[in-house]
């Protein structure tokens, strides 16, 4: 065996040792804490809003989830969240920003406080989740409520929440 064929032979096994050596450790690791499992589900939500992403936002939410939108004038409007995935993918927008808050867990449930803009509109949003593995949380609920003057006239078509 050549030189050439050795060293590519020595390079490949070293790869396979320290790859086999990561995903062990990775797995024997077991699942991530149940804060962190929730950032990720609700960081997923919010890119695909800021996306119009509607395939990961129905991946994200529970069939049976409910969305409940205040406006500035505290007039509330709860609906199912199929028409609330139409509305947010119709129109994305690239410029919206969020913050988390905080994270509460409570057994198979989690609680997650946050703020964003969208379209102009600043937002307090509660979004309630639930467990759905050791790996996976979904979106049960969302309350947000605008905040501060009415955002600008929307263009026909555009979400209202």
């Amino acid at each position: 065996m050549n030189r050439i064929a050795r060293n590519a032979l020595a390079l490949i096994t070293l790869t396979a040792l320290t790859l086999g050596a990561f995903v062990t450790s990775a797995l024997a690791c077991g699942p991530p804490p149940a804060e962190v499992a929730v950032q990720w589900a609700v960081s997923d939500h919010m890119r695909a809003i800021k996306a119009g992403d509607a395939k990961t936002l129905k991946h994200v939410w529970l069939p049976t989830a409910k969305v409940t939108a205040i406006n500035a004038k505290g007039v509330a409007k709860t609906g199912k969240i199929a028409p609330a995935i139409r509305k947010w993918t119709r129109t994305p927008d690239k410029k919206m920003t969020f913050k988390l808050g905080n994270i509460a867990v409570t057994g198979n449930t989690a609680t997650v406080n946050l703020t964003l803009t969208w379209h102009g509109q600043k937002y307090s949003e509660v979004l309630t989740l639930t467990r759905q593995n050791s790996w996976s949380w979904k979106l049960a609920a969302k309350t947000h409520t605008a905040l501060g003057k009415p955002a600008p006239t929307r263009t026909a078509g555009a979400p209202a929440y």
